[in-house]
């Protein structure tokens, strides 16, 4: 499970933009769930997604529940 340079840009570029064009204050919840949209969308919804999840958690100290419980 690795993230390609594609991934990364799309996950700044949609960060990007909901600083400069929306005006939004960025919260860890939203570039967790802008994260896990853009690194977690391509990989089969098993194991392999909710270890992705759990890693992207807990660079931005989520903890393991908040993750489980924002898959569901």
């Amino acid at each position: 499970m690795y993230a390609v340079c594609r991934d990364l840009m799309k996950w700044c570029t949609r960060l990007d933009q909901h600083v400069v064009k929306r005006h939004v204050q960025l919260t860890s919840e939203l570039i967790f769930v802008e994260a896990v949209d853009c690194f977690c969308a391509c990989l089969p919804v098993t194991v392999g997604r909710m270890q992705m999840m759990l890693e992207i958690g807990k660079r931005l100290n989520f903890s393991h529940n908040e993750v489980v419980n924002s898959a569901l």
